[in-house]
């Protein structure tokens, strides 16, 4: 089970970029997350995953479906996907649905040659 306390540590270990670059990055997902905060989630889309299956990616992640949408909480997911190790870049981004409501996409590369 995930821990998802705010104290959690990330550890990063991304091949190309920098820590303070990849907070910043993360920093960013969630201002354009804000003007979504509250809306209850629809759906949770994920893309770019070739090996990965969808409903591990969707069980890693704090952020559910029919849940409201705390830009924090995607960004910790964002930050505990790329952790693990099998993605070198995640991106979540969200888009308005309904009143009220939205849809959550998360795009994931996958680190070559790990399976």
């Amino acid at each position: 089970m995930r821990n998802t306390s705010p104290s959690r540590r990330w550890t990063l270990s991304p091949a190309s970029h920098s820590a303070a670059e990849i907070e910043a990055e993360w920093h960013r997902m969630a201002e354009r997350l804000k003007p979504y905060a509250g809306q209850t989630i629809d759906t949770i889309v994920v893309s770019g995953n070739d090996r990965t299956r969808r409903q591990t990616i969707v069980r890693e992640m704090a952020t559910r479906q029919g849940a409201p949408l705390a830009p924090e909480l995607v960004k910790r997911d964002a930050a505990y996907l790329r952790g693990m190790g099998f993605f070198s870049d995640v991106d979540i981004s969200a888009s308005s649905t309904t009143p009220g409501s939205c849809r959550v996409d998360v795009l994931i590369v996958e680190r070559p040659g790990l399976f």
